[in-house]
């Protein structure tokens, strides 16, 4: 954890997972991203098959979550942290 004087980056970024699209298909994704450490907001657009993140998570740790499975995801609208 941060302490107060320590500034924290966040990141953002949106995933588009063309596979994704049933609701088992978001719940699973969901669940997956949302173990990721540092992620701290995940919104998900069922129609556009995306999610938005917003955290201090490594985006490589993110797309990590993806081996081994049938899902592809390509990050999109990329705001890294400052």
């Amino acid at each position: 954890m941060a302490s107060p004087h320590e500034e924290v980056s966040v990141n953002q970024f949106t995933l588009v997972v063309d596979e994704m699209n049933c609701r088992r298909c978001i719940r699973r994704v969901t669940r997956w991203l949302r173990d990721v450490p540092g992620v701290e907001t995940l919104v998900v657009d069922g129609a556009r098959s995306s999610v938005r993140l917003t955290g201090t998570m490594a985006e490589e740790d993110v797309l990590c979550v993806f081996a081994d499975t049938d899902y592809v995801p390509r990050v999109t609208d990329k705001v890294p942290a400052d």
